[in-house]
């Protein structure tokens, strides 16, 4: 479950975004500035990051099964998904500041779900398992 939800959050940044009078644009159209691409004054730094953080938790979730050498960090998953949850909320924040008739997307919604899903979902995986009777 938590590299379904890292996939999904990986997914929202084809969704739409943003949407005003009938049109739409996701963070990967051409000079698309959401929040971080405003803030490092770059065009969808937005979407790189998202998928930089998407593929980092999956690795992390992954990586005792695939590469067992590699060391484990404890709740990794769960920060990398509280990023993404975080990232989600401040897009909607940015969007929904600019006016001007704008509306958050269904995409901003996927990535903010998805992020809290994979927090959630990897403190459920780190936890010890209870007690049998």
């Amino acid at each position: 479950m938590v590299v379904g939800a890292f996939a999904a959050a990986a997914l929202a940044t084809v969704l739409d975004w943003v949407s005003v009078a009938g049109f739409s644009a996701n963070a990967w159209d051409d000079g698309a500035r959401f929040r971080l691409g405003d803030w490092l004054n770059t065009d969808n730094a937005d979407a790189y990051v998202i998928l930089l953080l998407a593929a980092a938790g999956a690795f992390l979730s992954l990586s005792p099964r695939i590469v067992p050498s590699f060391p484990r960090i404890p709740f990794g998953a769960v920060g990398v998904g509280a990023a993404l949850a975080a990232i989600g909320g401040l897009e909607w924040q940015f969007i929904d500041a600019k006016g001007q008739g704008l509306d958050p997307g269904i995409g901003i919604y996927v990535l903010a779900l998805a992020g809290a899903a994979a927090a959630v979902a990897g403190y459920l995986a780190e936890r010890p398992p209870a007690p049998r009777r």
